[in-house]
């Protein structure tokens, strides 16, 4: 998806979280003044057209997606990631900076992080999610897998707010899900990667409503760089760019202004 071909033009790349698609910043996309190019690609297992083997994915294979993205433009973009594309985000603008004018994520899964003293319960809440999701979706329970993943993200009643259909559809997703959780074994980066390598200005979204431990998650990112601002959205909850479109994209613009 995209607005404006013209390669030249302030592009800004929208990367989706886990369990979504390109087509989740469609509202978002819709409200970009005239005149920016916008590009939401599809990560592994999120497309129609390629369905997820779980035995040949890679984490680098999304970076790959992300980098073939920034890559188009004949400028440095504006890179935004959001929960799982918030982490691919990041690991791309730690290895080109060259590439990246501004980045912004919202609320990067990056549990790995929490593998601290200090943060410890959040971890152990952490992995026993994981390990769950990767049970279930292992077993073939894949209902019951995305019924635990809305239940961690505190959208229990959301959930049950959902048509059937969109359950099955939602639950079809949760082998790409279930690999990317089992990341937090093998993570992309440490805090001390982030201190060495991120020289890109860099705001950090995370909403009021969401579970604790992700804010936990975004206050070590923002602490590991001093290229790091935050800023809290009020009343907003994980799935921010979605339910708050125009709140989240007034941040963005703020904070990585339109070109002339």
């Amino acid at each position: 998806m995209h607005l404006n071909s013209d390669f030249n033009a302030s592009t800004y790349v929208l990367i989706h979280g886990s369990a979504g698609a390109g087509a989740q910043w469609r509202e978002m996309v819709s409200l970009f003044p005239h005149g920016v190019r916008c590009l939401c690609p599809d990560l592994v297992g999120y497309s129609f057209n390629a369905p997820f083997n779980h035995d040949c994915y890679y984490f680098q294979h999304d970076v790959q997606i992300v980098e073939d993205a920034i890559m188009s433009a004949k400028k440095p973009v504006t890179l935004v990631g959001h929960s799982f594309g918030g982490v691919v985000a990041l690991a791309v603008a730690m290895a080109h900076p060259e590439r990246i004018d501004k980045l912004v994520l919202i609320e990067p899964v990056a549990f790995a992080l929490l593998d601290t003293d200090e943060h410890r319960a959040s971890y152990e809440k952490v992995l026993a999610f994981c390990d769950s999701i990767r049970e279930l979706a292992g077993a073939g329970r894949l209902n019951e897998a995305a019924q635990a993943f809305f239940g961690f993200w505190e959208m229990s009643d959301l959930w049950y707010s959902l048509s059937n259909n969109r359950k099955k559809a939602l639950g079809m997703l949760m082998p790409k899900v279930a690999a990317e959780c089992a990341l937090i074994h093998t993570p992309a980066f440490t805090a001390y990667d982030i201190t060495r390598r991120l020289a890109t200005p860099t705001l950090v979204i995370q909403g009021s409503a969401s579970p604790r431990l992700m804010r936990e998650v975004c206050k070590i990112v923002a602490h590991a760089s001093p290229y790091c601002t935050t800023l809290e959205l009020s009343g907003c909850n994980h799935l921010s760019p979605l339910l708050h479109p125009k709140e989240v994209l007034a941040a963005i613009l703020r904070f990585a202004p339109i070109a002339p």
